[in-house]
Order: structure tokens, then C-alpha cells, then sequence
């Protein structure tokens, strides 16, 4: 093959694959490729977490765009229809959680906070602070900034099965947000990791293959994995109850209920509230519930341990708290409607409208429905 023919070969293969890639990234424009939520910055001046505000954004997952739905990020970086507002005379319901109150695959007027907010709108606000990957120690910000900014009323917490090992640094960071260190003194204490927002973010994000690649395929997470088994240092499988590895060592235990004892010593002084306006709602063992047999044998993992270890103090402590695992097994038996969907482990919109009908049941609510109806003041 003569010098002249080899370059032009080369040229039509690199034009085919340079027109393959822009059909690739027209049709693309027009499906529902999830488009990221944006972290901001992090540092000293903006030390907490959240995203960037006043946009839209698409979730979707998997190669065929499944639970796609379209949400917005408020004016101060939530995911939230509503404009959050220092000045109201409603008072306020803060709630506080991870990806289960993001709930980017969730219409918001079908989460939890949303449907509780257009209940009582006319006479109470209802707003959520979240993120994903945030653990215990990362609520406890959130309450604070609720606390200084908005001033809530009530605080519900929403606690989930990766909330209690992940709060500690040494199981893993979330970049932007906090976890417990060892002090100097040896106690846990909180420290923040820093994220710098990437310049080129949004220049990348704004191609549609480029995202769907890289968020919806996981490109990088697949060839990661490839390499692994390629290299023969594949991670052993594991077992999962509640999103969370079944097996524990006693050194996983006992720094989950370190984490958990610093977590209550923080938050009467860091969300200014007592116990009495406080509510935790604790997610039941999914999908091990739909099944006795299957919810028993999963008794003695860290999951189940860790919600009878958390349960237990809270109420310890005189706090409110609900276990999901109770409504979510009565309502199973009446309707045989699960609580999350087939390719996800999220709470569906069934199952926020459960979470939902429990806090409006709760001993909280109830009291923060008397005070919005009588104007007395709860006790501080």
C-alpha cells in the first residue's frame, strides 16, 4: 500500500468516526441524558455543602434512561421547587437526608417534603436540605445551617443504612462534605473536605454523549472494574442489607456506634434544638421486609445492628423516632406495592407517600400543627 492510499485511509476512518460521534451526540440531545447536579465550591468561605443554584437538571440512569425525570435546584442549591426564605411568619419544618430526600428520580410533588409542603402551604413551610453520599456527620451541618439562616421550628432527620460507618473519614470522603476525624484529645471531631468546583465542568457537560457516558453508562466505574479483573486484584462480592455491606468486623461496629454517640453529642448545640423538636425517621431493611424469612435471616446484619444501636439511643435521649420498617410491612401486606423501584434502591413515590403520611402522624407534627394553629411556642 502506497504512502498516498495509507492517508487517505486514515483520513476517511477519522472522518467516519468524527461524523459517527456528532450523529451519536445529535440523537443524544434529544433523550433524556441525566444531566448531573453541579457541586459548588467548598472551602473556608463556603463551607457548606450544596449545589450550584437557580437550574434544571434531568436524572436518569442505565444505558436506556430509566426513572428519567426533571427537577430544579433552588435559589440557594437544593434540590427543591421552592425559593427558600430567611423572612416568613409560616413556621418552618426543616428536613434533612441523603439521596433518599434528594430524590432526583422522584417528581418532587411526589417526595415526602413536597407533598407535606403543598398540604400546608397556606399556613407552613416544609424544606428539605440534601445531598448524596451525606452521612450523620454531614446532617449535623445541615441543621446548623438551617438553624442560622432559616430558624426551623422542628427538624426531621431521615436516616438510612450507610449513614453510620460513612460518617467517620476512615471508611471513605465525600469531597465537600463532613466527616469525623480523631482529635487531638482522641474524641471525634468534625472536619470539612474541601472541593473546588472544576472550571471545565460546565464546558463538558454541555455535550450530551459526554454525560451519558460518563454518568449514566459510569464509563470510568466499568473500565475501573475491567482493569481489576483484567489484573486479578477484583474486589470480592458483597452482600448487601440497606445499602450497606451485611459483614462487619468489631472495629467497623464499634467505630459505627463511636460515630453514632458523637453524632447525638453534637446535635442539641448545632441545630439549637431539643429533643422534643426533633423527629428521626429510619429507613426499614428493603427488600428483606417483603419476605419474613428473608427479614429474619438479614437480623444480624450491620444494618439491622446499626438500626437497633440507633433506635435505642435516640429514644434513650427522649427523641422521637419512627421505624419505617413497621408502616412499610402493614402498608406491603394491605396493597403488595414495593417502596422502591426495580433498578434502584430509593424510596419510589410510594414509598415517599408513606414516609410523608408518618410524619404527619408523628407526636412532632402534631405539636408543630398546634403552633401553627394556636401560636404557642413550643419549649426550647
Amino acid at each position: 500500500m502506497t504512502e498516498t492510499k495509507r492517508r487517505s485511509r486514515f483520513k476517511a476512518l477519522f472522518l467516519g468516526c468524527v461524523i459517527t460521534f456528532l450523529l451519536m451526540e445529535l440523537v443524544l440531545q434529544f433523550c433524556p441524558v441525566s444531566t448531573g447536579l453541579r457541586p459548588a465550591t467548598v472551602d473556608a468561605e463556603h463551607p457548606v455543602y450544596h449545589f450550584e443554584p437557580d437550574r434544571s437538571f434531568v436524572f436518569s440512569r442505565d444505558w436506556n434512561f430509566a426513572l428519567a425525570n426533571e427537577g430544579h435546584v433552588n435559589n440557594v442549591g437544593f434540590v427543591n421547587d421552592q425559593d427558600y426564605v430567611a423572612v416568613d411568619k409560616r413556621p418552618l419544618v426543616a428536613i434533612v437526608g441523603d439521596s433518599f430526600i434528594e430524590a432526583q428520580m422522584v417528581s418532587y410533588a411526589d417526595t415526602a417534603h413536597g407533598r407535606l409542603a403543598r398540604k400546608y402551604a397556606s399556613d407552613a413551610r416544609v424544606y428539605s436540605f440534601a445531598a448524596a453520599a451525606a452521612p450523620l456527620s454531614q446532617y449535623l451541618v445541615w441543621a446548623q445551617y438551617a438553624r442560622e439562616n432559616y430558624s426551623p421550628d422542628v427538624l426531621v432527620i431521615s436516616v438510612v443504612g450507610n449513614d453510620f460507618d460513612e460518617s467517620l473519614a476512615k471508611y471513605g470522603v465525600a469531597v465537600g462534605q463532613h466527616h469525623f476525624v480523631p482529635g487531638a484529645d482522641g474524641k471525634l471531631e468534625l472536619k470539612r473536605f474541601d472541593y473546588k468546583s472544576k472550571a471545565l465542568g460546565p464546558v463538558v457537560y454541555k455535550s450530551a454523549l459526554a454525560r451519558y457516558l460518563h454518568l449514566n453508562l459510569k464509563l470510568s466505574s466499568r473500565v475501573s472494574a475491567l482493569i481489576g479483573r483484567l489484573s486479578g486484584k477484583q474486589r470480592v462480592e458483597q452482600q448487601f442489607v440497606g445499602n450497606t455491606a451485611t459483614a462487619y468486623t468489631p472495629e467497623r461496629l464499634a467505630d459505627s456506634l463511636n460515630a453514632l454517640d458523637t453524632f447525638f453529642r453534637f446535635l442539641p448545640k448545632m441545630s439549637g434544638m431539643s429533643h422534643e423538636r426533633i423527629l428521626f425517621v429510619v429507613d426499614g431493611m428493603r427488600p428483606e421486609l417483603y419476605d419474613p424469612y428473608k427479614l429474619a435471616a438479614a437480623g444480624k446484619s450491620y444494618f439491622a445492628v446499626m438500626r437497633a444501636a440507633f433506635i435505642s439511643k435516640a429514644r434513650s435521649l427522649s427523641y422521637e423516632v419512627i421505624d419505617l420498617q413497621v408502616p412499610f410491612i402493614e402498608r406491603f401486606e394491605r396493597d403488595h406495592q414495593r417502596f422502591e423501584f426495580d433498578t434502584d434502591y430509593h424510596w419510589n413515590a410510594v414509598g415517599h407517600g408513606v414516609v410523608a403520611e408518618v410524619i404527619e402522624g408523628s407526636n412532632l407534627f402534631q405539636a408543630f400543627r398546634g403552633l401553627k394553629h394556636h401560636g404557642q411556642p413550643l419549649m426550647r
